[in-house]
């Protein structure tokens, strides 16, 4: 585990699956090599003398020569610890991997979106991880299906060095978070000040596509004044980019209705997902679609993009449609306000569908990849 993406989806994805795992009882030793010298608090109650559960602290190398040195240091710590399968969640794949490798593949947006990642295309590091990836992975383990997809269109893995197991909910919401969503609402949003909201995140990255969300907003705001736009969080975002945004939010005439909170804790994200009319989540392409999972286990009312995954993800749970579009957005968004039934039946299949998306059932799924190959590594 790399400690410097604490808190991020990966981390939030590597602990949950750690945490499911440990509730399976199967006899194997676990080994997992972090550049912390002690795990996560999350689930430092895993590696306990008692259990089966080891952690090592790998420290990462940077500057000059890291790459080479992070591959040796890789090399001797998996031979010393005899692993037999190793699972790479954020961490370096071996040049020299002393067993079968099985990588979570995210998704592949740099390549989907090369207009907006040039620099990462270019490097060297990039190249050497799309090399790595081909020449010394096992098997890719996808977040989804339309993951799993990319990487046999853009990488022409086969089919079958590919399994999809869906990301869960786990942990969120809160405990708490059914009995005390209206008073957190009141007590940590006081900007809102009890007013109807729309939700989205405040994430800058070109492709998640807040712009065409904001002028949406712009145009129903005629003909909801008191509705307001809460933004929470704050991702993907440079001096430049922070800037644009504050000044496309003035010229439309919505800085007074607009809302940012900056970083959030759990219990008040899942209040913000309960309690909005509508969550906008108006990204053009996702690898899996993590938020639109949390905001359907909150009972929230769903609109977002109707290709990838999160199609997969939602379902007829949320309204999907063309997000690209400002004024198909505005249409669907104005749609939902005015028929408050509607919102109803989505919250209601939101967190039905939401159920299935269990970290039990993504532990068992992502052992079933483990003894698969295993068992072909056997079978050569």
């Amino acid at each position: 585990m790399d400690g410097h993406s604490l808190g991020n989806g990966q981390f939030r994805y590597a602990t949950d699956l750690m945490a499911a795992l440990a509730q399976i009882d199967f006899a194997d030793k676990v080994t997992v090599f972090g550049t912390r010298p002690f795990p996560p608090e999350r689930i430092s109650c895993l590696f306990q003398p008692a259990t089966n559960w080891v952690w090592v602290h790998k420290p990462f190398a940077h500057g000059r020569m890291a790459d080479w040195s992070n591959q040796w240091r890789s090399f001797w710590f998996h031979r010393q610890y005899k692993i037999t399968i190793l699972h790479i969640i954020d961490s370096t794949i071996p040049v020299l991997p002393p067993c079968p490798v099985v990588l979570t593949a995210y998704d592949l947006m740099p390549e989907i979106f090369a207009a907006d990642y040039p620099k990462m295309l270019a490097s060297r590091g990039y190249r050497r991880f799309r090399w790595l990836s081909r020449h010394r992975v096992t098997k890719f383990l996808a977040i989804s299906h339309a993951t799993a997809a990319d990487y046999h269109r853009l990488w022409k893995i086969p089919e079958n060095k590919i399994a999809a197991v869906h990301l869960a909910v786990s942990g969120f919401p809160p405990d708490g978070h059914h009995s005390d969503w209206p008073e957190t609402l009141a007590l940590r949003f006081p900007k809102i000040d009890g007013r109807r909201f729309l939700l989205a995140p405040y994430n800058l990255e070109p492709r998640k596509n807040l712009d065409a969300a904001l002028v949406a907003f712009s145009l129903i705001h005629k003909y909801f004044p008191d509705l307001v736009f809460v933004l929470f969080g704050k991702a993907g975002w440079t001096i430049e980019r922070e800037s644009l945004i504050q000044s496309k939010i003035e010229a439309l005439g919505i800085a007074e209705s607009v809302k940012l909170t900056g970083f959030i804790d759990d219990l008040s994200l899942a209040a913000l997902y309960r309690g909005a009319e509508i969550f906008i989540f108006p990204s053009l392409y996702e690898g899996f679609g993590l938020p639109v999972l949390e905001a359907m286990a909150c009972g929230g009312c769903i609109v977002a993009r109707d290709i990838s995954a999160m199609v997969e993800v939602g379902g007829d749970a949320c309204r999907l449609v063309d997000t690209s579009d400002s004024i198909v957005l505005a249409e669907n968004i104005s749609y939902l306000l005015n028929n408050p039934e509607q919102q109803a039946i989505l919250r209601s299949k939101a967190m039905a569908r939401a159920t299935a998306f269990t970290a039990s059932r993504m532990a068992n799924e992502t052992i079933s990849v483990y003894r698969s190959v295993l068992s072909e590594c056997l079978k050569n």
